[in-house]
């Protein structure tokens, strides 16, 4: 759990003592969600091009 430390001293996020587990990596999985959403749209419009390539290929062999 050192490295949840370390994220939370770096991002300065103060987190209620009587906060669960659960609930932070819920927060955590939330924000990751939320800053990769705009690169995942980038790599989701990248992503299609090749997405149909490898699907002919896989229904050709």
């Amino acid at each position: 759990m050192n490295s949840g430390k370390r994220w939370k001293e770096k991002t300065r996020v103060r987190w209620p003592a009587s906060m669960q587990q659960s609930e932070y990596f819920l927060l955590l999985a939330l924000l990751y969600t939320v800053t990769a959403r705009e690169e995942s749209d980038n790599i989701y419009k990248q992503g299609r091009k090749s997405v149909k390539i490898v699907w002919l290929v896989y229904q050709g062999s």
